[in-house]
């Protein structure tokens, strides 16, 4: 997760799920997946829940990253939503079947 546009700036990266709390919650502006086994997926919330997008985990295809999430990002119900400064936690979860 970068704090701005095109993965640029501040970074935070964890291996495990993360409750951003006061440091990056609502800050993050541009994000990658690089899972090797499961999806990433970016909650409202920071607590994992509320709305959520989800990227894909590079090796199976699909939209992994994205640098602007002004114009929203990823896939699920919220996808189409500005998700600019709007992530309050992340985890990695089993990719949906597609």
């Amino acid at each position: 997760m970068w704090q701005d546009l095109s993965y640029t700036g501040g970074i935070a990266q964890y291996a495990n799920g993360v409750k951003l709390g006061l440091v990056w919650n609502n800050i993050t502006t541009s994000v990658k997946s690089n899972g090797n086994t499961n999806c990433a997926r970016f909650w409202d919330n920071t607590d994992y829940t509320g709305a959520y997008i989800y990227f894909s985990r590079p090796a199976r295809g699909g939209v992994y990253q994205d640098p602007d999430l002004r114009n929203g990002g990823g896939y699920g119900t919220y996808n189409q939503q500005d998700w600019n400064d709007r992530i309050g936690s992340q985890n990695w979860q089993q990719c949906p079947t597609v």
